[in-house]
């Protein structure tokens, strides 16, 4: 789920005519990941929120998996991205670039008129 996530980032803000967008995007994404996939899985994406609930209940069995595979499908996407896309590199995004506000990260995307 985890790696399906990332991917769509990844896709969007590799392209500049895309990253505004990146925030919408994920919604959908989200929805459908967690309906289609979260029967089986628990629709955890993420570790701290399978963590709580496990050790409230002292339910420890499973919590290495919950903990290890989005870690596990965000580093695959990754190293899928540069082995198969050398040339395209995702940006930062933002919602509203401002120039008066310089990004930390070096964005690449159209800052918005002043």
């Amino acid at each position: 789920m985890t790696a399906v996530l990332v991917a769509v980032i990844f896709f969007f803000l590799s392209r500049a005519w895309l990253g505004g967008w990146t925030p919408i995007a994920i919604c959908p994404v989200l929805a459908l990941i967690i309906w289609r996939v979260g029967p089986y899985t628990g629709a955890s994406l993420n570790p701290a929120r399978s963590a709580g609930p496990a050790v409230a209940f002292a339910d420890l069995g499973d919590l290495w998996l919950y903990c290890v595979a989005p870690v596990v499908g965000a580093l695959m996407v990754t190293v899928l991205w540069k082995v198969c896309l050398p040339g395209v590199r995702p940006m930062t995004a933002k919602l509203f670039h401002d120039p008066r506000y310089p990004c930390s990260l070096a964005s690449e995307l159209p800052a918005m008129p002043p």
